[in-house]
């Protein structure tokens, strides 16, 4: 149990972790370039730490509930899903693969162009309407094919394992030549391997063996993703502000994480007396529920702020500072606790269809849950109301509707031999 639900919620475990780190390096005192000051002690780490705690509760006694009253799902129970579907999936991903290259190719891209960088990549893309259908990273991709991964471990499927593997190498070059060199990585690697270590875990008990095994790759992988990281700061701006590329890294990795939080807790501290949550909340709805931006402005100088929208660059990790602001701290409390609660239930219904084998309503809700992931991390709630949700919650809806009216289907079946 403990095992599953860290792995389930491990991405929500990652950003409220380097959040928190972020905020004990922020509060010994350090300049933030974004925000043109010097931080210091607020306290604000621990009321942070004491904000995660309340949704990350929430969350597990949620999720034991519901996995203790519900009905365990049944590794393979569902076997609709036929190999044929599963070629088909994968050459379906190697078509859209081989398209978004062809784009890259055509395009000026960041690995060739010092111009050009992940946040301004689409707008010199030579075939703009592929991020419409697609999205700006592509992310749906690596969520199917790590669904493909696990069904082929599940029923010992050694082509489809191969082949799933190389494409998702595939994808991460492509990610590389979008300009990407960290996070998304992290991100869709979870995503890759998370299906395949819950399939791992209920046949084996255990995951020990496989962490243990996988050890080595890990750290070669780290090894290779810190180098590219540090090339690249070799010859970024960042890197003469902080004197070198190590300097750099550490500021990308720890600083930016947590400098949001720290000011909007800094702000509402400030302002806790004549702070009004109606007018915060209202910027949030002219805002289109994305309070990213809106707390862009409240931490940053104006001007700063319109220069990074300007080149489409947008900070991290304002949630739950946004919800402090709109809330207070006790009404952020409250929104931590439903929040833990509604994910909870996202996080069994994924692990369900992965247990089952279900490919393609794992692939939707890994879709959904990634937009629950980047609204409680960045505190865009816009995300949530995103054609891709829509379109993953469809799927699911229809999914299930369809399942609905088979097995209802079998059933009377059943019962009409049995009559005869």
């Amino acid at each position: 149990m403990k095992e599953e639900i860290f792995l389930l919620s491990f991405l929500f475990f990652y950003s409220a972790f380097f959040q928190i780190v972020a905020g004990f390096i922020l509060e010994s005192g350090i300049y933030i370039t974004e925000q043109g000051t010097e931080s210091y002690f607020t306290g604000g780490t621990l009321r942070t730490i004491a904000y995660h705690f309340f949704f990350f509760l929430s969350l597990i006694i949620t999720f034991k509930i519901i996995k203790k009253i519900s009905t365990k799902p049944v590794l393979g129970s569902s076997k609709n899903e036929k190999d044929l579907y599963a070629y088909l999936y994968l050459l379906f991903i190697s078509i859209i693969l081989v398209i978004l290259f062809i784009n890259v190719f055509f395009s000026p891209s960041p690995l060739f162009n010092d111009g050009i960088t992940r946040f301004n990549f689409w707008e010199n893309a030579k075939f703009k309407f592929l991020k419409t259908l697609f999205g700006g990273r592509s992310m749906p991709i690596v969520m199917l094919l790590g669904m493909i991964y696990a069904y082929a471990i599940s029923y010992h499927k050694f082509f489809l394992k191969r082949m799933s593997l190389v494409l998702f190498i595939i994808f991460i070059i492509y990610q590389y030549s979008l300009g990407e060199k960290f996070t998304n990585q992290v991100i869709a690697t979870i995503f890759m391997f998370l299906p395949a270590m819950l399939i791992y875990q209920k046949l084996h008990k255990s995951l020990k063996k496989i962490i243990i095994k996988s050890l080595p790759y890990i750290l070669l992988l780290l090894l290779l993703l810190f180098s590219i990281i540090y090339y690249y700061y070799l010859s970024y701006d960042l890197t003469k502000k902080m004197e070198s590329p190590i300097l750099a890294i550490l500021y990308r990795a720890f600083v930016l994480q947590g400098h949001m939080q720290w000011g909007l807790d800094n702000l509402f501290i400030n302002l806790y007396s004549n702070i009004d949550h109606l007018h915060y909340f209202s910027e949030f709805i002219k805002n289109n529920f994305d309070g990213m931006t809106m707390a862009m402005y409240l931490v940053s100088p104006q001007a700063t702020v319109d220069a990074y929208l300007n080149q489409g660059i947008r900070f991290s990790s304002a949630y739950p500072g946004v919800g402090l602001m709109l809330f207070g701290p006790y009404g952020l409390v409250l929104l931590q606790i439903i929040f833990g609660i509604i994910v909870a239930f996202f996080l069994f219904y994924y692990y369900a269809q992965i247990i089952r084998c279900n490919i393609i309503r794992g692939f939707a809700s890994g879709m959904i849950l990634l937009s629950i992931f980047t609204c409680y991390n960045m505190g865009d709630f816009s995300v949530l109301f995103s054609k891709k949700v829509l379109f993953a919650i469809g799927i699911i809806v229809i999914s299930e509707i369809l399942l609905f009216i088979r097995n209802t289907y079998v059933h009377i079946s059943i019962n009409d031999r049995i009559q005869k």
